[in-house]
C-alpha cells in the first residue's frame, strides 16, 4: 500500500501531496535549466578565452618574426643585388661574402649560430653530423670532413652539419 501512495504522490493520482511534488519537480527542472545555461555560458567564455589567447600568441610571434626580418632585410637586399651584379661580372666576386658576414652577425644576435667549421676534420657524431651521401654513413668516432655547417637556434640543432668520410689523406676545404 505504501508503494501505491508514493506512486500517487509522484505522478498525481489524486493525493493531496501531489501539488507539493509537482512544485518540487518544476523547481528542479528550473534549476537544471539554470545550470545548463551557466554551463553554456562557461563554454562560450572558455572558447572566447582560447581564441583571444591564440590571437595574442599569433600577434606576438608575428611581431617577433617581423623584427627579425626587418633586421635581415637590408643585408638580404644587398646580398641579392650583389649576387646579381657578381653574376654579370660588374662586381668583384668576393663582394657578396662581406654582405653574407653581416647577415650571419644579424642572425647571431637572434641566437642563430653555425655549428662546425667547413673543412675541419672531426670524429663523426650522429647527434651533430649528417652524412652527405646516403650510401656512406660513418660509424661513431670515425673521422669525417665538415662540408656544410650545421645551424643551431637557442641551443636547439635545426640542421646537422653535412659531412663526408675522411680518407686519412689531405683534403680540400
Amino acid at each position: 500500500m505504501a508503494l501505491r501512495t508514493l506512486w500517487r504522490r509522484l505522478f498525481g493520482k489524486g493525493d493531496s501531496a501531489t501539488p507539493d511534488a509537482a512544485r518540487e519537480v518544476a523547481h528542479l527542472r528550473l534549476r537544471i535549466q539554470e545550470l545548463e545555461a551557466q554551463l553554456e555560458q562557461a563554454r562560450r567564455h572558455a572558447e572566447y578565452a582560447r581564441q583571444t589567447e591564440h590571437a595574442r600568441a599569433t600577434a606576438a610571434a608575428d611581431a617577433t618574426l617581423e623584427t627579425l626580418l626587418t633586421e635581415l632585410a637590408t643585408p638580404l637586399s644587398h646580398l641579392h643585388a650583389q649576387l646579381h651584379l657578381a653574376e654579370q661580372g660588374a662586381l668583384p666576386p668576393d663582394a657578396p661574402l662581406k654582405t653574407a658576414r653581416h647577415l650571419f652577425r644579424a642572425l647571431e644576435a637572434w641566437q642563430v649560430h653555425m655549428e662546425g667549421t667547413v673543412g675541419a676534420v672531426e670524429p663523426y657524431d650522429p647527434e651533430r653530423h649528417m652524412p652527405l651521401r646516403a650510401d656512406a654513413e660513418p660509424h661513431a668516432g670515425q673521422l669525417v670532413i665538415v662540408r656544410l655547417a650545421g645551424v643551431v637556434y637557442k641551443g636547439k640543432r635545426l640542421r646537422k652539419a653535412g659531412v663526408e668520410a675522411h680518407d686519412g689523406g689531405t683534403h680540400r676545404a
